[in-house]
């Protein structure tokens, strides 16, 4: 009778594993349904057009659709990482590129997942800037696919679009609909592709519009109008924008630490920082400009 018991037991067992993992594999499918979706409604469903990656027996699920002839692509990356009482925390990472969305998503408000101290201090400490509700970082991370440890940086978020975020930083960024958070200004970066010198740049700064080349006039009248709601309003809106980037680059300057390693705690179920790496690359301010994303309207 005892060796029936155990068999049972065993077989309860199995039977519940596996219903776990199904679970799961449920859990990570939703959370990049919306991606998947435009696989499944796009005329070229194959798989020359989409990447999958379902390890979901171990908590990790990666897919990458493509939009052929239009250059748009969306990717999402979703974790699960368990919880003390065996229940899971789901980190997911989404992209989609014409949309101009990047950022990050759980079942869980993310300020209790990550570490308690995590903010933009974690890679530019002694930082004495006062942001307010104001983004200029968006956190990005590279889920992992064995182990816990995860990968932490933060990037400039594109030109344009306005974000809000807690001290300069948020846990990503999202195009609106209607266009209401974005203003159109990648015309900076075709002054530094123009190779104006830097009296020219602290001239618009400074708004001092006078003596400015007559062809330097001409990028900042282009962001300008009323027909759409991004274009700019006025000459000092556009030197208000470049002030901002000036800003951007005075802060990427200073990041000591270009990306951290979380660790997963179990019993506290949220990430703490396990190891900081420093930053030895660094640009100088018209390369700057010139690598970094200007919001465009696709």
């Amino acid at each position: 009778m005892k060796k029936y018991i155990i068999l049972f037991t065993l077989f309860l067992c199995t039977e519940f594993f596996i219903y776990a993992q199904e679970d799961l594999k449920t859990v990570l499918w939703s959370q990049v349904s919306e991606c998947w979706a435009m696989r499944e409604n796009s005329p070229f469903n194959d798989d020359m057009f989409s990447d999958v990656v379902d390890d979901s027996k171990n908590g990790y699920l990666s897919i990458s659709v493509g939009w052929p002839t239009m250059g748009c692509n969306c990717t999402n990356q979703v974790g699960a990482f368990t919880n003390k009482d065996g229940s899971y925390t789901i980190l997911n990472r989404e992209f989609w590129e014409c949309e101009w969305v990047n950022e990050i998503k759980s079942n869980r408000d993310l300020k209790d997942v990550f570490p308690e101290e995590f903010g933009i201090e974690t890679f530019l400490p002694n930082s004495e800037i006062a942001f307010e509700k104001k983004s200029i970082f968006y956190t990005d991370i590279e889920i992992p696919r064995v182990g816990t440890d995860m990968k932490v940086s933060i990037n400039t978020i594109p030109f344009g679009i306005n974000t809000i975020g807690n001290n300069g930083l948020s846990f990503g960024y999202r195009e609106a609909s209607d266009y209401s958070n974005c203003k159109y200004v990648s015309s900076i970066s075709t002054l530094f592709y123009r190779a104006y010198p830097s009296s020219v740049i602290n001239s618009i700064i400074n708004k001092d519009y006078e003596n400015l080349p007559e062809d330097c006039i001409e990028i900042i009248e282009e962001t300008l109008g009323d027909e759409m709601p991004f274009l700019l309003d006025s000459y000092d809106e556009f030197s208000k924008y470049l002030k901002l980037v000036r800003l951007a680059y005075e802060l990427n300057k200073n990041i000591v630490y270009d990306y951290v390693i979380l660790g997963w705690n179990v019993e506290d179920s949220r990430f703490y920082v396990k190891e900081k790496h420093k930053k030895t690359e660094y640009y100088d301010f018209k390369d700057f400009v010139k690598y970094s994303l200007f919001w465009n309207p696709i």
